[in-house]
């Protein structure tokens, strides 16, 4: 469970790295960039809390 678990974050994370990648080079908007970029702060701190928690 925790391995599937660390795939699919994986693989989120890298299709919001694409997305933000792809926004850069077609030269969106700031903002839209933002609204890739800050969720991965909040998932980072959701897991981090996580293992503050249980461990």
């Amino acid at each position: 469970m925790i391995i599937a678990a660390i795939v699919i974050m994986a693989v989120g994370s890298l299709g919001v790295g694409a997305a933000v990648v792809m926004e850069v080079i077609t030269h969106e908007p700031v903002y839209k960039v933002l609204m890739k970029v800050f969720p991965w702060f909040f998932g980072i701190g959701a897991v981090l809390l996580a293992i503050g928690w249980g461990g």
